[in-house]
């Protein structure tokens, strides 16, 4: 496997296996050794994978439609396998839960978190935009609230800016293509956040029974995790009201008929 001196895949290198592994006319050999690399890169998080694999996705004149989805399908399988854990009893005393995520860096993570709603907005294929909103809730699902703080609000708001003043009885709404988009966009992954926190728990990361047997770490643990959780309900609570007054403002402008009422009817259909 090629590598940089500091042992980070580099970008040509995902990409050139991304191509090796999908070509038609590859020969049999050639194909599998590029499917057993995406394997390994898969399992063992090896860094620059996930950039790189971004850096596919968000290159769309380069690449073509089909090696983006691709390249977004990996990194949302590439960041689901290292969020599942592995559970072992030995005895029935020690207890071993891992959280693979922590062997992706954490300049890696929070470079990847800072490029996924500008991904999504400006992404125009709609099969790349399902695997990104996967995506998006899977890392909301671990690192909302506690390390992804603003990721409901950030979306709140692009779902209710507007280009146009809000709509009153005698006041015609328009709004751009883009703008609509945005809003639609911002409102599905809304959903594929929620739906990701639904199943949310908090997870014991340990590699022996130490913190079981320890009551004060154990309580520490307790009041840090009450915490989060109350900031999870806390945030998710906001998200009832901001979107009964999208449906309501934009139902208004569906139930008068005024210009703009099929973009209206979409977004309030959505909220």
């Amino acid at each position: 496997m090629e590598a940089s001196a500091s042992g980070v895949v580099r970008a040509d290198e995902v990409l050139r296996v991304l191509q090796e592994s999908m070509a038609p006319a590859a020969e049999v050999r050639v194909r599998d050794a590029a499917l057993r690399k995406l394997e390994f890169w898969q399992k063992e998080r090896v860094p620059g994978v996930v950039t790189s694999l971004l850096d596919i996705v968000a290159e769309r004149e380069r690449f073509p439609p089909d090696l983006r989805l691709y390249a977004a399908i990996m990194v949302k399988n590439v960041v689901g396998c290292t969020w599942n854990r592995s559970a072992s009893n030995t005895f029935g005393r020690s207890f071993v839960e891992k959280r693979e995520w922590a062997l992706i860096s954490e300049e890696e993570k929070e470079a990847m978190k800072g490029r996924l709603l500008p991904l999504l907005f400006s992404e125009p294929e709609e099969t790349v935009l399902a695997q990104l909103l996967v995506l998006v809730g899977g890392v909301a699902r671990y690192d909302f609230p506690a390390r992804w703080p603003d990721l409901v609000r950030e979306l709140l708001r692009a779902a209710g800016q507007s280009e146009a003043e809000p709509p009153h009885q005698h006041h015609a709404t328009q709004l751009s293509p883009e703008s609509l988009r945005q809003k639609l966009v911002a409102l599905r992954c809304l959903k594929s956040v929620l739906r990701a926190l639904k199943g949310k728990k908090s997870l014991v990361s340990v590699t022996n029974a130490e913190m079981l047997r320890n009551r004060d770490k154990l309580r520490e643990f307790a009041r840090l995790g009450s915490l989060e959780m109350k900031t999870l309900y806390s945030d998710a609570a906001l998200c009832f009201p901001a979107l009964y007054e999208l449906w309501r403002r934009w139902s208004t402008v569906q139930g008068g008929g005024r210009a703009g009422w099929r973009e209206a009817c979409a977004i309030a259909n959505r909220a």
